[in-house]
């Protein structure tokens, strides 16, 4: 048996977005995810696998009445894999920022 994956699939090719949008995109979530972090829903629970914490994190900011909007907005513009991405490098590089202090 075959085991499910979770992938993105396109119902036809994705533009290519230009890399203002991408830099545009990535500070929107950067200020999506510091919204999180100030209402302590960004505290990742070492026992949960990452790659589901991520997926939360994001599903979280999509159905917030404080992020929606905007939540949308990006994954509209890059799709769901990239800004997933995007969300993990923002949450690493805190992480790793937090444990430099």
């Amino acid at each position: 048996m075959a085991s499910k994956r979770n992938t993105e699939r396109l119902d036809s090719a994705r533009p290519t977005v230009m890399p203002t949008t991408v830099a545009f995109s990535k500070l929107s979530i950067q200020k999506l995810y510091a919204r999180c972090r100030q209402q302590s829903r960004a505290a990742w629970n070492d026992g949960l696998e990452y790659a589901d914490f991520i997926n939360a994190l994001w599903n979280s900011m999509l159905t917030s009445p404080s992020c929606k909007e905007e939540a949308v907005k990006v994954e509209e513009t890059l799709g769901r894999g990239d800004t997933i991405q995007i969300l993990s490098d923002i949450f690493l590089e805190d992480r790793n920022a937090q444990s430099a202090k």
